[in-house]
């Protein structure tokens, strides 16, 4: 993993000791952790792209728990859950916007048409080109109301 982003996780949760910053403090111990865990499985250090889908993997955590806390009536915990994304999301890249995945799907869909059965074919083909750049839940559900 690129030392710019461990001393930028580092210094910012030493800052949030400081600060008495607990949930900040806490999500980013979470966040170091699951960077090692994910170092000591590969035996060696993560690239950029590697620590962006490992951060990547904890917002999806969190957010198929608040579509769980949601569906249990429970605002406090998505309120919580939806905190924790906004401090892990500062550490990765700015995702590609609606609009962007939008165009996109079209113009992959403009160079390979495509039927709504060949749709995993399509994903994987988008899933190459836009992996780290975009949110995947968002290109499967604009591919699959493109082919729709």
């Amino acid at each position: 993993m690129p030392m710019a982003t461990i001393e930028k996780i580092d210094s910012d949760l030493l800052e949030a000791q400081k600060n008495k910053e607990e949930l900040k403090r806490d999500i980013l111990r979470l966040v170091k952790s699951a960077l090692k865990n994910a170092e000591i499985e590969k035996g060696s250090a993560l690239n950029e792209e590697e620590a962006s889908a490992v951060l990547a993997k904890e917002v999806k955590k969190r957010k198929e728990s608040i579509a769980a806390y949601e569906q249990a009536n429970r605002p406090e915990l998505v309120a919580s859950e939806q905190a924790e994304i906004d401090i892990i999301q500062a550490y990765l890249p700015e995702l590609m916007s609606e609009d962007d995945v939008r165009t996109a799907v079209a113009s992959y869909l403009a160079a390979n048409p495509t039927t709504a059965a060949q749709m995993g074919q399509a994903m994987g083909a988008l899933s190459g080109q836009l992996k780290g750049q975009a949110d995947m839940g968002l290109v499967s559900k604009i591919l699959r109301e493109s082919l729709s």
